[in-house]
């Protein structure tokens, strides 16, 4: 799995520009372009929770299994979805 492919994926999905999902993530959009670039190796679980909300915002093309998946190839595992409130359906 590759976060990086992953993250270009949904990106793609969503129809949003890098600059549209960094500010909807609160994540710099240089970073983003890293991560998406695979340049930026390892981001933090709260990092690729962020830019799954991110995405969940911005489009209604986006699921949580696409985020999820997003965690996986992250290395940081599923959310438990019971226990999120912040993150829409």
């Amino acid at each position: 799995m590759s976060f990086a492919r992953d993250l270009r994926q949904l990106n793609k999905k969503a129809r949003c520009s890098v600059g549209e999902l960094a500010r909807a993530a609160g994540v710099d959009e240089k970073h983003v372009r890293k991560l998406k670039a695979g340049s930026a190796k390892n981001p933090g679980r709260d990092t690729v929770i962020r830019l799954g909300q991110g995405l969940l915002d911005l489009s209604g093309d986006i699921t949580r299994d696409d985020v999820d998946r997003l965690l996986k190839s992250a290395g940081k595992g599923p959310l438990r979805w019971e226990r999120i409130r912040i993150l829409s359906a």
